[in-house]
């Protein structure tokens, strides 16, 4: 299967966007996502039971490439919170 690569300001499936950037690797100009990234606060963060959403990191990452040494992020990856990635580069795609 193929997926599209993640990078920084990427979104899950519930608006979280991915916060850390491998500065020196760019897809179409933007950062990729780096290694276990954060993730920015998204709902229902802030309610009663919901704090895993507020302090979220981008988990997985492609078995086979890597970037600055540690495993790029790919769409299909999830978060700590269970979310998973649904946003990503499709001009750059990860075979897993």
């Amino acid at each position: 299967m193929t997926f599209p690569i993640v990078r920084l300001g990427d979104r899950n499936g519930a608006g979280g966007k991915t916060t850390g950037a491998r500065k020196s690797v760019k897809s179409s100009g933007i950062s990729l996502a780096a290694y276990r990234s954060g993730v920015t606060p998204h709902p229902c963060c802030g309610s009663p039971g919901c704090s895993v959403h507020c302090n979220a990191n981008v988990t997985g990452g492609a078995p086979t490439v890597y970037a600055e040494g540690k495993p790029v992020h790919i769409v299909s990856d999830s978060d700590t919170c269970s979310h998973t990635r649904v946003q990503g580069d499709k001009k750059v795609i990860v075979y897993k």
